[in-house]
C-alpha cells in the first residue's frame, strides 16, 4: 500500500507540473514580447580616425589622396647595338608607368615595354618592372633600372636615366632574341 501512495504522489506532482506548463503556454501564446513594437535598433558607433597634433590642436588624420600617375612616354634613338634585329638609328618609343612600392617608404616600381622599331627588347607580359625615381613635372624624368637578365628574372637588364639621356638594355643567350646589348640616346620624355 505504501508503494501505491508513493506512485500516486509522483503522478500528482508530474501532472501539476505539466498542467502549469500548458497553462502558461496558452496564457502567453497570443502576446508579443514588445506590445508597442520592437525597440529601435541601437546605433553602431562610427569608427574614429586617428588624431594628429597640429598647431591648431588635435585634428583627424586624413587618408592620403588617391594616386593617379600619368604614364610618361620616352623616345630614344639607338646609338650602339650588338644584334642585327635592332640597328643603329632605330627609334625606340615606349611608355613608362609608375606604381607604388608596397612596404617601401620612398620610390616606385616603373614598368616599361621597350620596343625599338618592331622588336620588343624589354618587358612584355608580366615582366618589365624595375625600381625607379620619377619626377613628373614640366621637366619629367625617370631614373632606374635592374641588372637581372632573362636567366635570373625573366627579362632583359635595363638602365634608364632620362636626365643623362641614356638607355641601356642587354640580355643573355636565354633571352627572347638571344644575347645583345643596346645603347640609345633619350630624345624626349613627355
Amino acid at each position: 500500500m505504501l508503494w501505491v501512495l508513493v506512485g500516486c504522489a509522483v503522478l500528482l506532482v508530474v501532472g501539476l507540473c505539466a498542467a502549469s506548463g500548458f497553462a502558461l503556454f496558452f496564457v502567453y501564446a497570443g502576446q508579443t514580447p514588445y506590445p508597442d513594437g520592437p525597440p529601435p535598433p541601437t546605433p553602431t558607433p562610427m569608427p574614429q580616425r586617428p588624431m594628429v597634433q597640429t598647431p591648431q590642436g588635435p585634428q583627424p588624420q586624413l587618408p592620403p589622396p588617391p594616386v593617379n600617375y600619368r604614364p610618361l612616354t620616352v623616345s630614344a634613338v639607338v646609338t650602339q647595338s650588338t644584334t642585327p634585329r635592332v640597328t643603329v638609328g632605330t627609334r625606340c618609343v615606349f611608355p613608362v608607368t609608375r606604381h607604388d612600392r608596397q612596404g617601401e617608404p620612398t620610390g616606385y616600381w616603373c614598368r616599361a615595354e621597350i620596343r625599338c622599331g618592331t622588336e620588343l627588347v624589354y618587358g612584355g607580359g608580366t615582366a618589365g618592372y624595375f625600381p625607379c625615381t620619377v619626377v613628373d613635372s614640366a621637366a619629367a624624368s625617370v631614373v632606374g633600372g635592374e641588372a637581372g637578365t632573362t636567366t635570373s628574372d625573366g627579362d632583359a637588364a635595363v638602365q634608364l636615366n632620362t636626365p643623362a639621356s641614356r638607355l641601356t638594355v642587354s640580355d643573355d643567350p636565354s633571352g627572347r632574341i638571344g644575347a645583345y646589348s643596346i645603347e640609345a640616346r633619350i630624345e624626349s620624355v613627355r
